[in-house]
């Protein structure tokens, strides 16, 4: 089991990373979300964009399922369609799309782009 260590804080980039959700690349200069996670023996520094780490939590909390270390790619692949897919006149005929979808990505960043106060 996973374990998150001292929270997800807010970080300005100062080179490029790769959002560890949707692997879209976050540029020098913009905000994102970082944290240190223990897998047993293994380590990592996870980043994600601010619209991706808003999305992810707020379906987590809404789930009945959600015990604060649950966060995975069909949660994050479900939590698109549900935020931007469905809001999108193509869908659903590109549903398994969405990662090239521009139109998608625009909804996320204007709907769930704000930093505010992580409640993990």
């Amino acid at each position: 089991m996973s374990e998150l260590l001292g929270g997800y804080k807010h970080h300005k980039a100062r080179k490029q990373h790769r959002c560890w959700l949707c692997g879209k690349p976050i540029m020098p200069g913009e905000m994102y979300m970082a944290a240190f996670v223990v897998d047993g023996g293994d380590t990592s520094y996870d980043r994600e964009h601010v619209h991706c780490h808003n999305i992810m939590h707020d379906k987590c909390q809404g789930c009945k399922d959600y015990d604060g270390e649950c966060w995975s790619q069909d949660c994050f692949d479900e939590a698109i369609t549900e935020h931007a897919c469905k809001k999108c006149g193509g869908w659903p005929k590109c549903e398994d799309n969405f990662y090239v979808c521009e139109k998608a990505w625009e909804i996320i960043k204007k709907n769930n782009g704000e930093i505010k106060k992580d409640e993990r």
